[in-house]
This record gives C-alpha cells, structure tokens and sequence, in this order.
C-alpha cells in the first residue's frame, strides 16, 4: 500500500505533463539516477518548483524522473535531496539538471547519474566525472 503512495504523484505528474507536452511542442529530458551504494537511496523531487515527492531507490537499482519544459530559453531545473542509508548517513541537496548547464552535456536527453560512496557522477560522453560530493 505504501509503494502506491510515492507512485500516485508520480504517476499524476508523468500524465499531465504527457498530456501537456502532446498539445504544444514540448522538451522533454530524464534525469536517471543509479543507485551504487550498498544501501538504499531515498530521493526527494522538486522539478520547477513542483513537490514531487520521493522515491526510495534501492541499492543496486535506478529510479527516473521526467523533466519537460517549452522553450529552450525557459529556466528548467531539477533538485534532488538525496539520502542514503548508511551508518556514515551520507546526504545533500543537488540540482541534478538544469537546462543552461546540461542541455548540451546529457546524451540523448538523458541526464544519467551514479551515486556512490564518494559522490554523484555524471555519464558525459561515456565517461562518468564526478559533478558533487556528499555532505555528512
């Protein structure tokens, strides 16, 4: 029963904005977040200001979020507060996409990241460089 609850929102987002973008040209990017912690991740949503909640990622899984906006021009930004689940308690607070930085840089409109120990990585180019670290 809980799993619906973190999936409602999600689900209602997802098919407004599928909606949406069908009635207007729409950009459309997935921020992709891997979760290569030896533990799980928890991982709270704000997308252009829009709560959308919080999606437990577990350990060794993925978890994605739509990102769409209109125009290029347009302010898009994705933040993430991320918590793991570690004995160390590792957390932070991250914009994980942000058009005017990562429109260019994310291939084929996708944003992927890889949380480790150390950080979050971002696959650019097929290479994943460290973009942040954690807080404690």
């Amino acid at each position: 029963m809980k799993s619906s609850q973190f999936n409602l929102p999600t689900t209602f987002l997802v098919f407004t904005i599928y909606y949406s973008c069908s009635l207007v040209q729409c950009i459309q990017f997935t921020v992709l977040i891997n979760n290569e912690l030896t533990a799980n991740l928890g991982a709270h949503c704000i997308i252009m200001g829009f709560d959308d909640g919080t999606l437990p990622i577990p350990q060794g899984t993925k978890g994605s979020f739509p990102v769409n906006f209109g125009d290029p021009k347009q302010e898009a930004i994705a933040s993430f507060a991320l918590t793991a689940q570690t004995s160390e308690g590792v957390h932070g607070t991250f914009v994980l996409f942000d058009n005017n930085r990562d429109s260019q840089r994310c291939e084929n409109n996708i944003c992927e990241w890889h949380v480790k120990n150390d950080g979050l990585y971002l696959n650019i180019q097929g290479n994943q460089v460290l973009q942040f670290k954690w807080s404690s």
